[in-house]
């Protein structure tokens, strides 16, 4: 079997990032594949998809389900804007990311009722837009057998009990409270969109709308696979994407649902450096906004740096 595959995950049609990536990569992995949507071209290493980018799960079993016959050990899958560690490649990526035939790699993976996390975005955290999207999900939809390819939901929550997650339906009320509630350093706008925010959540507050179904949180624009459960991941995955799920709910949902041990950042030495839309021009000060300055002075124990938009950088 070939060891890995690297699946770089395009979330729009933006074919000029190719060439670079493959600039960036193609010393590192003998085998790149892109995942674009609405791709009209021939390469091929590009693997065509049609979902919506906010359920890109879909993107993912539909590319691992045509390149599975060509027997690759793991998948290593990136965002498009995501910047590896540049000494990870095909030969040392199990050590980075501490994985093997019966793990799976996520960042970091959450209950939802965890007041402790602050990502994936959070602005006004503990709160997290993506608990509405759980809130309103339901397994059970018009034109879609969803009790062929999820497990029941005491199944599920059996799954995610095995990872250690004590997992609840119900959304505590603190979950929808900004901490602290004022910020006088975030200035007038911020604060404002806060108190719109608390509003907006006055039924949550009142009494929180309980979750349908066994449901886990984590950012997502890094994962680490093996082949010995892809079957499974593929199914509940693509499962979650016809069901319109949010990608950051629906690939830690099927990876905990697929593998028998999940490992994060919390066990590996390395951690990702990420950058929310509100701190963004912090990553391209700090780095220059030169791809060159960031490989010569990257991190030395840093597994990513995201987001990095390369049309943007030199």
């Amino acid at each position: 079997m070939k060891e890995v595959a690297l699946v770089i995950i395009f979330n729009h049609n933006y074919t000029a990032n190719i060439k670079p990536l493959t600039l960036l990569y193609g010393n590192r992995f003998k085998n790149i594949f892109f995942v674009i949507p609405f791709y009209n071209g021939n390469l091929p290493n590009v693997i065509n998809v049609f979902e919506k980018s906010c359920f890109f799960q879909g993107y993912i079993s539909s590319a691992l389900n045509q390149i599975k016959k060509e027997g690759f050990k793991y998948y290593l899958i990136i965002g498009d804007d995501v910047f590896l560690n540049p000494s990870i490649e095909e030969t040392n990526f199990k050590n980075f990311f501490n994985v093997n035939e019966d793990t799976a790699f996520i960042p970091g993976p959450f209950l939802l009722s965890d007041p402790s996390q602050t990502r994936p975005s959070r602005p006004y955290a503990p709160y997290w837009n993506s608990i509405a999207d759980a809130q309103k999900f339901d397994v059970i939809q018009f034109g879609f057998q969803s009790e062929k390819y999820l497990p029941s939901k005491s199944e599920a929550k059996m799954l995610l009990n095995r990872h250690g997650f004590d997992f609840s339906y119900k959304i505590p009320r603190r979950m929808f409270f900004p901490k602290p509630m004022i910020r006088f350093k975030e200035g007038i706008r911020h604060n404002l969109q806060g108190i719109k925010l608390l509003l907006k959540n006055i039924p949550n507050l009142v009494y929180p709308k309980p979750l349908k179904y066994p449901l886990i949180g984590s950012y997502s624009d890094v994962i680490v696979i093996s082949a010995k459960h892809q079957e499974n991941f593929i199914s509940y995955s693509g499962a979650f994407a016809a069901l319109n799920l949010f990608v950051e709910l629906a690939l830690p949902t099927s990876i905990a649902f697929a593998y028998p041990k999940i490992v994060s950042e919390i066990d590996t030495k390395y951690k990702g450096e990420t950058y929310w839309y509100y701190s963004h021009n912090e990553c391209e000060k700090k780095y220059k906004k030169s791809l060159l300055y960031l490989t010569e002075n990257f991190p030395i124990d840093t597994l990513y740096v995201h987001p990095i938009k390369l049309s943007k950088w030199k």
